[in-house]
């Protein structure tokens, strides 16, 4: 944690312990320092500031919108909401990604969202609905549509392929002992 924000964070503390001895209106007071207190926390460890010379601004804001999407694969995510979260422009955020990746950051999330689903269709233990679900897709035909077009098969076509593979790699696992 940065030196700034230990210092903040020290400061409202102090007062924080001399407001707990006054009056009643003071536990409200304490609630809300104590409020601020969370918030400074939560900002600086969850969007970190992180300095760079002037020529790695994009590489910095591409970072922290990967980040982003890596973190946040799950909900539904937009252009506008990570732009606003990065507190840029949606063209400046769309451009830079684009420059530096090749592609932009709704591939980069389909993307995500097919891995975590590919993990999650090896495993087994989940219907392919709750699968769409639990990688932020709005439904089941609309996931099935992108991981075909994504992977070359349907997800149960994955899934019943996966355990094929994995019934004959035990198999020769136990012919070996």
């Amino acid at each position: 944690i940065k030196e700034t924000v230990r210092s903040e964070l020290r400061w409202n503390f102090e007062h924080m312990r001399s407001n707990i001895a006054a009056d009643s209106f003071s536990g409200f007071i304490v609630r809300i320092q104590l409020m601020y207190a969370l918030t400074l926390l939560f900002r600086e460890l969850c969007f970190p500031v992180v300095h760079a010379e002037p020529g790695d601004a994009h590489l910095v804001l591409v970072e922290a919108a990967r980040r982003y999407v890596e973190r946040n694969f799950s909900q539904p995510i937009t252009l506008d909401l990570i732009a606003r979260q990065l507190q840029v422009s949606n063209a400046h955020l769309s451009r830079v990604v684009r420059q530096e990746y090749n592609f932009s950051l709704f591939e980069y999330l389909l993307e995500i969202r097919i891995r975590e689903a590919e993990k999650l269709l090896r495993d087994g233990m989940q219907t392919i609905q709750e699968i769409a679900v639990a990688t932020g897709f709005a439904n089941g035909n609309y996931f099935a549509k992108v991981f075909r077009r994504k992977t070359g098969c349907s997800p149960s076509e994955y899934r019943k392929k996966e355990s094929n593979i994995r019934g004959i790699t035990a198999e020769n696992d136990r012919e070996k002992d």
